[in-house]
């Protein structure tokens, strides 16, 4: 029997055979949140024939596992962009990548006292968002987009629009 659980970030449903779960996650109220919107983010935004409300995540290339190799407050600011994205908002460390014919490629940037770090996605595609590449901006002349960066998000980009009409169309 599945009922639904207000909490503060919306409405989760539960099977009742595992209520267990939901109140030992609550003692982890941090984790449980974590794990909580991940699930919310995948399966409780759809709401009609393929619409979604929030949209899909996708990363493309070592776009995720390059995420994962910044520091945490990077991390945390890229992740918070994304999900902003997701909802349809546009991140206020975000700004729109030249070059790419329109303001649909996004650059998220931030620093630390290691240095600046990019993640650049799409909003080209209006199911998905692809998180095209993320990386340390290494280039001490200027604040230009390195070309071999530019010539990868150009060539992901390719890519992320074949993945979307294999899935989407």
């Amino acid at each position: 029997m599945m009922r639904s659980l207000k909490t503060i970030v919306g409405i989760i449903a539960y099977d009742e055979d595992n209520a267990t779960f939901i109140v030992y996650c609550s003692c982890f109220l941090s984790l449980f949140l974590q794990y909580f919107d991940m699930l919310y983010m995948a399966y409780f935004y759809k709401i009609e024939k393929g619409k979604y409300a929030l949209k899909i995540l996708y990363y493309v290339g070592s776009s995720e596992k390059d995420l994962k190799k910044l520091p945490e407050d990077i991390i945390d600011a890229f992740v918070y962009g994304l999900s902003i994205a997701q909802k349809g908002g546009k991140s206020p460390k975000g700004k729109v990548l030249q070059g790419f014919g329109g303001a649909d490629v996004i650059e998220l940037i931030d620093r630390d006292a290691d240095g600046t770090y990019r993640a650049v996605y799409t909003v080209r595609m209006p199911e998905a968002i692809f998180v095209l590449h993320v990386f340390q901006k290494k280039s001490k002349h200027g604040i230009a987009t390195p070309k071999q960066d530019i010539d990868l998000i150009k060539s992901r980009l390719k890519r992320a629009q074949e993945i979307y009409k294999e899935r989407f169309k």
